[in-house]
């Protein structure tokens, strides 16, 4: 029994640290669920945890299967962050629904943990994610920077992928380069000059479109500027902010004045291409 919960210990360590692990889960399992494992840990998902932790317990010999059981995984955070994240649900239904039985399939086998509920393939049926994209998305205004991060890393990491050469000149040619980045608003959230015409932001300040994702440690220094003088930060920036890499962005850098349609169009911009690219889809 001590041994058991040895070996627990030691793979919940690696959930809860994938970065500091990454090596452990490209050798075990993958690259791919190396990233959905730091996705899981950026979103706070720990209803997932559990599910994790029995998965690459009992499925860790499991070679012929292991693709499936990754792409099971990211179906799973999918979900969540659909009905939870997107939807607002609860994480308890979502346990009850999802998580509970999925632990009593994982004790069977492995053709019983892949085989999907009613709830899952209802999910990812056309209608429920084209309200994603055409209202829910739209809608949505994250209160957490890591929701954003995880939208446009997926984002900017499809339209890199297409762009081959572009993500040549960034550096970038795997997913997981985009690690590096963080969300950052565009017009400042909180500006320490804030005037009154300002306050015209105020409807999309936390908005998909006002968002960018960067390297730079210096980003606490320029964060609360005011859009003249925070654009100069970020065109000194380069490719460390990616609202300097992509044509349709550099437009907005350009000008020395933005407005709440600056904003607005670039959300439904970005919205309209996640829906092209059918991200957040198994």
């Amino acid at each position: 029994m001590f041994n058991k919960l040895t070996i627990y210990a030691d793979l919940y360590w690696k959930i809860i640290g994938p970065k500091e692990n990454a090596d452990w889960w490209k050798k075990n399992w993958s690259e791919e669920m190396f990233l959905i494992i730091c996705d899981i840990k950026n979103l706070e998902f720990k209803q997932l945890f559990s599910v994790v932790l029995s998965v690459i317990f009992r499925f860790k010999n499991s070679e012929e299967f292991k693709p499936k059981i990754i792409n099971k995984v990211k179906k799973l955070l999918l979900y969540m962050f659909r009905e939870v994240t997107i939807r607002g649900g609860f994480p308890r239904n979502a346990s009850n629904d999802i998580i509970f039985p999925l632990l009593n399939e994982a004790r069977k086998g492995e053709k019983e943990f892949l085989e999907d509920s009613e709830i899952l393939k209802e999910e990812f049926n056309d209608q429920k994610t084209k309200e994603i994209y055409k209202k829910l998305l739209e809608e949505y205004e994250a209160g957490k920077n890591s929701i954003y991060r995880f939208i446009l890393r997926s984002y900017y990491w499809e339209k890199l992928r297409r762009e081959k050469e572009l993500g040549k000149v960034l550096g970038i040619g795997i997913k997981e380069d985009l690690l590096k980045y963080e969300a950052e608003h565009i017009i400042a959230k909180n500006p320490r000059q804030k005037s009154i015409d300002y306050q015209k932001f105020d409807p999309v300040i936390n908005s998909l479109g006002n968002y960018t994702l960067l390297t730079s440690n210096d980003n606490k220094k320029f964060a609360d500027k005011l859009w003249p003088e925070k654009r100069v930060w970020i065109k000194k920036l380069g490719n460390d902010c990616l609202l300097n890499v992509l044509k349709e962005e550099k437009k907005l850098v350009e000008k020395e004045q933005l407005e709440v349609s600056d904003i607005q169009r670039r959300k439904e911009r970005i919205i309209k291409e996640i829906e092209d690219f059918k991200l957040f889809t198994p």
